[in-house]
Formats: structure tokens, sequence, C-alpha cells
């Protein structure tokens, strides 16, 4: 139920944040040993406008470090992730968990029955368990972005379509082509039994309680921040560079420098309005440039930059394999 005693998700997500969470609560205890006050109270919200599997989030709450009785704001741009969570938080999802058990049953079936064969044919390759389900989510999608209102059991079966495809797809990357489709291929699980996870979907389920569950922007949610709320900011990291070699295997497409630099400022201004703000991204000189800059322009205090020690090993040409320091952004106030 738990990594290092915090409520883990139900996704798993590239870049997703568990490892970092105990090195965040490190980082704010150390703070606070020092008088920077980072506790959210029953009356201060939190927010997070990129939630991806929500790691953060659950950590924080299941911890009782966002007090039970406080309201969050967590967003995301993917509607299909949005809608698994309100899906989780709901009571609906006792019928998820069923087709889960169900869709389990199945892939197992069909994996031990049929293995992993090569060289399938496209006909033959779309006949499988995986790929059946990924044409019926593009479908929903589709119906989505044409503007149709689903169903209760269409918004069900796409929650639990979508953690099926998460456990089951290569590397549980949530890709989409220019259409909005999934498409990342099958993987090979030989025992994908995460499919099913009763306790942990009832445990986010409470978690989830109190957090209102928006498809925004993160401007929009900024909108949203009073004085005295906390802002966790997980963006698509800025790229980096070795010997002119860039990495971006682990970002989103269409988040450039432009939307991380305005990010920064969004950031700048809610702390200035009285927010506080902790942001997470690749350790660069330009990352912390970005955010020095954009305290500075508010004439808000420096951030302070905490180096996890979490590395992320990639293969480089020339380099072989380099590993990647992230950082941790706390930006706040004087008082």
């Amino acid at each position: 139920m738990s990594t290092n005693g915090f409520s883990r998700p139900f996704l798993k997500w590239a870049g997703g944040k568990a490892k970092i969470v105990p090195s965040l609560m490190e980082a704010i205890a150390e703070l606070e040993s020092h008088g920077a006050r980072w506790q959210l109270t029953e009356e201060q919200r939190y927010h997070e406008p990129f939630l991806g599997s929500g790691a953060v989030y659950f950590a924080l709450k299941s911890s009782g470090w966002i007090p039970a009785s406080s309201s969050s704001e967590l967003a995301d741009l993917n509607p299909v992730l949005v809608n698994a969570m309100k899906v989780v938080k709901s009571r609906n999802n006792t019928k998820m968990r069923r087709l889960l058990s169900s869709y389990r049953s199945d892939y197992t079936e069909e994996i031990g029955r049929l293995g992993f064969p090569r060289g399938l044919t496209g006909k033959q390759r779309n006949e499988r368990f995986f790929y059946r389900k990924r044409a019926r989510i593009n479908e929903l999608i589709r119906a989505i972005l044409s503007g149709k209102r689903l169903s209760a059991d269409e918004r069900v079966e796409m929650a639990a379509t979508m953690v099926f495809l998460n456990k089951t797809c290569f590397n549980g990357l949530w890709r989409v082509n220019a259409k909005g489709e999934h498409n990342v291929p099958e993987g090979r699980y030989h025992a994908p039994n995460n499919i099913y996870q009763p306790d942990v979907i009832r445990r986010c389920s409470a978690l989830l309680k109190g957090a209102a569950l928006s498809c925004r922007t993160f401007q929009e949610s900024f909108n949203r921040v009073n004085s005295g709320d906390l802002i966790y900011l997980d963006p698509p990291y800025l790229p980096f560079t070795v010997d002119e070699y860039v990495f971006t295997s682990y970002l989103t497409s269409g988040f450039d420098i432009q939307d991380q630099v305005d990010l920064a400022n969004c950031a700048a201004a809610a702390v200035a309005s009285g927010a506080r703000v902790i942001a997470s991204n690749n350790d660069s000189e330009e990352v912390r440039a970005i955010y020095s800059r954009a305290a500075e322009e508010v004439d808000i205090p420096e951030p302070t930059f905490v180096t996890v020690p979490i590395k992320r090993t990639m293969n480089c040409k020339g380099q072989g394999r380099v590993s990647v320091n992230e950082v941790l952004i706390f930006m706040k106030g004087d008082t």
C-alpha cells in the first residue's frame, strides 16, 4: 500500500514523483527547522496543476501533511487521466474494480495461452486483448474530442481501460498521436497482477475526498490560488544538454522554454500575493536562472534550490550513460 510509509498512486507514470517524496519531506523539515513555515493548515488549500499519477498528493495527504479536512485543487491537461481520478474518487470505483478484475483474468489467460509471439500481421496483432482495449479507449477519446458527453458507464469503462493500458503497455507510458489517441504498444508482462489492485484504489479514493479535479491549464489553476495556499509544480522537465546532445526522453511535447518561463513567472506572482510554491525540474543552471529571474522581477526572496539525490541514467552519444540530478525549488515570501 505504501512506499517509504506513504500511500502510492494507482497509476505508474513516466517521470512520476514517488521516489522524490522522501527527499521533499526531508527538505521541508530542514527549512522548517530554520523557521520557514511550509505545512498547510486546515484553512489553506493545496494545488497541483500537473497532477500525473498524483504521487506527491497521495503521499502528502496520507502523511497528514495536507490536513484531512482541507481542500485541494488537482488538475491536468489529460482528460483521460482526470476522468480516471474522478471515477476512483466516486462510488463508481466499485464498478471500475470489477472491470479491472475481469481484464486481468482475460489478459493473463491470453498470455498463458498465446504468449507474446513475434512477426504478427496487423490483423493478428489487433485481435490481441491489449490492442482491442487500446482501440476501445481511442473510440472513447474520439467521442470526447468531438464534444460528446460520455455516459456514467462509459466513463467507468474508460477509467478501467486507462488503468489496464497503463499497467500493460510499454514502460507504462501515456503517449498520444496528433489525433489525441493512445499509441503506445503492448509491453511484455508475463504476470501483470498489478492490473487489479483493489486496496490501492480504495485508499486513493479515500484520499481524493475533498479534492476538486479539473482538466485545465496551469494558468487557469493559478487563478484559483489564494494567499497562504501551497502549489506544487511538476511540469514537463526542461531539456538538458551534454556536449550538444539534448535529452528529451522524459518530456511531454508542447511544453517549451517559454512555457517554463511563463510557469516560473506565475509561481513568482503567486508568491508575491502570499502563496507558497514548490517546483521540481532537472537540476540545471538554466532552470535555476529562470526561477531566480522570476523572483527578482516581482521582488520576492531568492528561491531555495535543493538538489535531489535521485539520478536518472540515460544514454548519450559519445558519453556512455550520463546521470542527471533533479532539483526542488522552494519559493516563499518574507513572512
